[in-house]
């Protein structure tokens, strides 16, 4: 090993910079982690980003995360704004959820929405609802209207949904297309069947050609079997909940 080292150094001192890192990888593969290091520095500072990430890696490997915050840092100080969102998600997976979404900000700083919708989900996960869905809101303000729905299904999924409804609702208005048939199947879900018919509706006229043989697969599971059947062979219920004719598929 040592004898390569010199060749390594050799190549780097001819110009090729990816002979540092080589150097670095098999150093660390060869649990010469310190030697490494010093390797990665080297082939970072000559400008090869792509040291930053491998130094993380086996920073991760060998349980050192306060050295791996460091070499995000170091990357996102040399341009890589995915190291600030990289250093938040091990963050938060080492529990140190208010710490990551300092780096989330950081990385939503330099424009971009992912990283709120990411610090959203995790504050929902833990309940944290009033900061997740200002989260949400930031990122939907910013124009990423997936947020929206992003936003509606983690409420759904909180047994909160009738606030869903109200974002699924705002997802439309924005475009989403989607939304108005999510905020359907929910409420058919959780046994809200003649609001869902009214959802299915909405979502049929928009150019949803499954929503009808949804909305009357429904109708028959919930033992409605004649306005089920009048959907599938009409497209329309009793209730006059449709007036076009209807096929399934």
């Amino acid at each position: 090993m040592d004898e390569a080292l010199v060749w390594w150094q050799r190549a780097a001192d001819a110009g090729h910079i990816v002979a540092l890192r080589e150097a670095a990888s098999r150093l660390a593969k060869a649990d010469r982690l310190e030697e490494a290091l010093v390797w990665y520095e080297r082939a970072a500072d000559a400008g090869d980003t792509d040291a930053f990430e491998q130094a993380v890696y086996w920073l991760l490997n060998a349980d050192r995360p306060e050295e791996v915050l460091v070499w995000w840092q170091r990357a996102a100080d040399a341009g890589d704004t995915d190291a600030l969102f990289q250093a938040a998600v091990e963050l938060a997976k080492a529990g140190r959820l208010d710490e990551a979404l300092a780096w989330w900000q950081r990385s939503a700083d330099a424009g971009d929405t992912i990283p709120q919708r990411r610090a959203a989900a995790e504050l929902a996960y833990v309940g944290r609802w009033d900061e997740a869905l200002a989260w949400w809101q930031c990122a939907a303000g910013a124009g990423d209207t997936g947020a929206l729905g992003q936003a509606a299904y983690w409420l759904a999924e909180a047994d909160r949904l009738d606030e869903a409804l109200a974002w699924w609702q705002r997802a439309d208005d924005a475009g989403v297309s989607t939304a108005v048939r999510s905020a359907a199947d929910r409420l058919a879900e959780a046994g809200r069947l003649d609001e869902a018919l009214t959802w299915f509706e909405r979502a049929a006229d928009a150019g949803d050609t499954d929503a009808l043989k949804s909305a009357a697969e429904h109708l028959a599971r919930a033992g409605r079997l004649e306005e089920a059947e009048n959907l599938r062979r009409y497209g329309r219920g009793l209730n006059g909940m449709v007036t076009r004719d209807w096929t399934p598929s």
